[in-house]
């Protein structure tokens, strides 16, 4: 499943080495037939990073502790000489991503649904108003997603994903 995500992964930066080396590439059987390599960082000092922090958002507000912890990190970044913007966006709508992330997890989640099981979310979905867009009635309709549709909104997902790279160019 490539859908879910888990966090925090890490307590200081030197955790991410181990948390790095347990996630990333093969394991199993694969891990005989390929390997990941990753080259050496070609920046090290703080100074020649550019860094965008998105500290806050009305979609997923932040609570004092965490903006304040926030708030040291971009000034120490920035008495170190590194680049921050406070006002970096990818050009996408955060609400709507949420909304294609919760619609390609519910598909993720009930991928293990029976054809009776299937059967009747599809009913339940089908029985819902469709001018009805509270959280109750897109996630049922997500469970319930005939192929084509999860197909769509996973090619809105890559087209995402190049807007991020581009982001971070």
């Amino acid at each position: 499943m490539d859908i879910v995500v888990k966090g925090p992964l890490a307590r200081a930066p030197e955790d991410l080495t181990l948390a790095m080396d347990v996630l990333v590439g093969p394991s199993g059987p694969a891990a005989r037939a390929w390997q990941l390599k990753l080259p050496p960082p070609t920046t090290t000092r703080l100074a020649d990073f550019r860094v965008a922090v998105w500290g806050n958002d009305p979609l997923c507000p932040v609570d004092k502790d965490v903006s304040d912890a926030v708030r040291r990190t971009v000034t120490a970044l920035r008495e170190a000489g590194t680049m921050v913007d406070e006002t970096a966006r990818p050009g996408f709508d955060p609400a709507e991503v949420f909304d294609l992330y919760k619609q390609l997890l519910a598909a993720a989640e009930h991928a293990s649904l029976d054809a009776p099981g299937l059967e009747e979310a599809v009913v339940a979905a089908e029985a819902i108003a469709t001018s009805d867009t509270s959280e109750a009635a897109k996630q049922a309709r997500w469970i319930a997603q005939r192929h084509h549709t999860w197909q769509a909104a996973d090619a809105k997902r890559r087209e995402l994903q190049g807007g991020w790279e581009t982001f971070f160019q």
